[in-house]
């Protein structure tokens, strides 16, 4: 009866569907390289399949990028100096630039280094490149940060 019991429970947990990992930024971000108006960094993702880890590492890259800055980069500084500010005042634009792939039209380039298959997902490594100008300008645009000198 016993063997029955862990044959079963072990027939269920390997069927049973692998729970969803959730976003959380880190500041694993790394220069790559850049001029005025670009930023390339190195940026990584882990989910349960390739799709969301590559969207993790891209929105890990971006919101490093807007609330963080990266060391040692063009963009030292974050772009928006106060995130919880920012969300009380423009949560929809930061939600659609963010969560809603919006962020897409700001990538210059982007492909992955390298995957991994692993600790239940997959985890990739990410070179991307924004138009930091563009993306200064959307910001600006949807009054999420002043404008320069302003």
């Amino acid at each position: 009866m016993k063997y029955i019991f862990f044959l079963s429970l072990l027939i269920l947990s390997a069927c049973s569907p692998k729970l969803a990992i959730s976003f959380e930024r880190t500041g694993a971000v790394e220069y790559h390289s850049g001029d005025k108006n670009t930023i390339t960094v190195t940026t990584n993702g882990f989910a349960e399949n390739e799709n969301k880890a590559i969207y993790y590492a891209e929105r890990n890259a971006l919101e490093n990028i807007l609330f963080r800055g990266i060391p040692g980069s063009n963009q030292e500084n974050p772009m928006v100096a106060n995130e919880n500010d920012a969300y009380r005042t423009s949560k929809e634009s930061l939600d659609a630039l963010i969560l809603r792939d919006g962020y897409r039209r700001y990538m210059v380039q982007t492909y992955t280094e390298e995957k991994r298959n692993g600790n239940g997902g997959v985890n990739v490594k990410r070179i991307v490149k924004f138009d930091i100008q563009a993306l200064r300008k959307y910001l600006e645009e949807n009054k999420i940060v002043r404008k320069f000198g302003f």
